[in-house]
């Protein structure tokens, strides 16, 4: 029995012996292609660029036929495609670069770190007043501005001839804006000497109403005489005969309170045309009212640079000593 399966384990690998030489043969190794010879093994020593250049089969890392991801196949489209949609978008119109050329479409406010400059000369034709306010704006956040205005001084007509008053009235403001429609207006004007103070203040509504409309009210609303009288910044004459008739004990205005209301129609992207009313009662008397009305064309270069033009009436039932021009520039950096 034992002799019989000795027999078998020497067939067996007798069979076996040729068939694995001939394996090796068919993948392009022979025995002597590792012998030395004599018959001695030869130890082979390949380093990784002993191997050559082999082609890759699969060069994008999975083979051709092989199943892709649809997570990673959907969030590559999702991210392809919020790409795009940011591309186009447009600009936020309250930052820096993406700040309106149309008057429209301007926020209540100037966005963060942006200054705006702004000359206004009004001339008043019968009598004759020419006066002037410079006003400085500057964003604080994107939601406080703060302002600076002074009146530069009046040319009038002095009865034998013109005579210039310098200005000496200055106001500084601050605006808070709540949301893209509400602000809250304060401002303190006051004049040099002699020493007078008042505070206005007022709700600043806006409305848009489609792309072409903006309906603006609530500015300047209610102003209070803190000290002596009511500093104005663009007649400086005017403030001189307040100053005088305080320091005779005449009785002056307690301040007062004013209805305004501005329509803006955006006739291209760099013209606009302005209908201002404004309601205003002195003194808090309803019977010392009065109603002014004035047109103004808006002209932007661009969104940092426009010039303008108005033109009305400060009191319709004086319209003859209330009639004026006014041209204004601004420049914002």
């Amino acid at each position: 029995m034992r002799l019989v399966s000795a027999l078998g384990v020497a067939l067996a690998l007798t069979v076996a012996s040729p068939l694995a030489a001939r394996a090796q043969d068919d993948d392009g190794f022979s025995e002597d292609e590792f012998s030395d010879g004599d018959g001695d093994d030869v130890e082979l020593d390949m380093a990784p660029d002993d191997l050559g250049d082999v082609d890759d089969p699969f060069p994008d890392g999975q083979p051709e036929d092989a199943e892709e991801d649809p997570d990673r196949a959907r969030l590559a489209v999702e991210v392809e495609a919020d790409a795009e949609a940011e591309a186009q978008a447009p600009p936020d119109p309250t930052t820096r670069a993406g700040y309106p050329i149309e008057l429209a479409a301007r926020p209540i406010i100037l966005p963060a770190t942006m200054a705006e400059a702004r000359y206004e000369a009004r001339l008043a034709p019968d009598p004759l007043v020419l006066g002037g306010v410079l006003e400085l704006f500057y964003g604080v956040t994107d939601e406080v501005q703060i302002a600076l205005r002074y009146g530069t001084g009046t040319l009038a007509d002095a009865g034998n001839g013109t005579e210039y008053e310098p200005g000496k009235a200055i106001s500084v403001e601050a605006v808070y804006l709540f949301n893209q429609y509400f602000g809250l207006q304060a401002e303190v004007p006051f004049y040099v000497d002699p020493f007078a103070l008042a505070l206005t203040l007022g709700p600043r509504f806006e409305i848009q109403a489609g792309d072409k409309l903006r309906f603006v009210t609530g500015e300047d609303m209610i102003t209070i005489r803190l000290v002596d009288f009511v500093p104005t910044l663009d007649n400086a004459q005017q403030n001189e005969a307040l100053a005088a008739a305080v320091s005779l004990n005449q009785n002056v205005s307690r301040g007062s309170l004013r209805f305004p209301l501005s329509v803006v129609y955006q006739k291209d992207a760099n013209l606009s045309l302005v209908a201002e009313f404004a309601a205003t009662f002195d003194d808090f008397d309803d019977s010392n009212g009065a109603l002014a009305i004035e047109g103004t064309v808006n002209y932007a270069f661009t969104n940092k640079f426009d010039i303008g033009g108005r033109i009305g009436f400060l009191d319709l039932a004086e319209a003859g000593e209330n009639f004026g021009i006014t041209l204004f520039a601004e420049l914002r950096i």
